[in-house]
């Protein structure tokens, strides 16, 4: 019995003073990122554990129930990266980070649509919904999204939320919106004329300044003040021809120039 109670799911979280969770690797971590490493370059194909392996043998060998779902995942083999062979809950004991990384990834891959099921995407599925069972791992993982632009901010996060692109990425989104200064005015002129794809970082800024541009009722650009080339250079700065849809003959010079320079 005792073993029973001692045996649980939920992996011993690292944590900051703060109480946040700790996203750095532990030294264990560590070691065992170099170790495979090292095995890799000899060519040594790691073979997995067979504790590791079969995750319900394990579960069964510790006093645990197998039929509980949380304890079968918790054992379950890392089937991918730096630290395959470890398990879900070794991982979220040692690399928070990492794990973050790689659940960001995997949930933007799955809403555009891959359905690939290979070994290693169903391994990640299933480590996917473990984590689930951690709220504080699902806001690390959308935290992550935010930033990287695959997820838009909520209201509550917006103010503080980095623009992530072009000259001004490092900027929050308030302070760019908010700015007084004659270049960043001109460069939010510039960007209100530009219609730009759904779901990208500039698409999500976008969203965020029409919402104040209407609560604050400001008054639209003049369609006929067209913005310079190097207003246009900026907002590009950065992006691929396919992040920005198009502005007419003026997207086409600032094209013309980039291929020149």
């Amino acid at each position: 019995m005792k073993g029973r109670m001692d045996y649980v799911y939920t992996p011993a979280f690292r944590l900051e003073p703060s109480g946040a969770l700790t996203l750095r690797a532990s030294e264990e971590a560590a070691r065992v990122a170099r170790t495979i490493q090292e095995e890799e370059c000899t060519g040594v194909v790691r073979v997995l554990k067979p504790r590791q392996v079969k995750a319900k043998a394990c579960v069964v060998a510790r006093g645990g129930d197998p039929d509980d779902s949380r304890l079968v995942d918790s054992e379950r083999a890392i089937q991918f990266g730096k630290y395959r062979g470890q398990t879900f809950k070794w991982l979220l004991s040692h690399n928070v980070g990492y794990a973050v990384m790689v659940l960001a990834s995997h949930q933007q891959e799955r809403e555009m649509g891959d359905t690939d099921m290979s070994p290693e995407m169903a391994n990640k599925d299933q480590f996917d919904w473990y984590t689930n069972l951690f709220p504080e791992v699902q806001k690390a993982v959308e935290e992550r999204r935010v930033r990287d632009g695959t997820l838009p901010p909520r209201p509550d996060q917006e103010d503080s939320c980095l623009v992530g692109f072009g000259n001004h990425k490092s900027l929050t989104y308030k302070d760019l919106y908010e700015a007084k200064d004659k270049e960043r005015k001109s460069y939010m002129a510039c960007f209100r004329k530009y219609q730009v794809k759904p779901g990208t970082s500039m698409g999500h800024f976008k969203v965020y300044f029409q919402r104040r541009d209407t609560a604050t009722a400001v008054e639209p650009p003049n369609p006929s003040a067209e913005p310079s080339d190097q207003e246009l250079l900026s907002i590009c700065v950065g992006f691929d021809q396919g992040t920005v849809l198009c502005y007419g003959t003026l997207f086409i010079s600032v094209e013309k120039n980039i291929h020149m320079k």
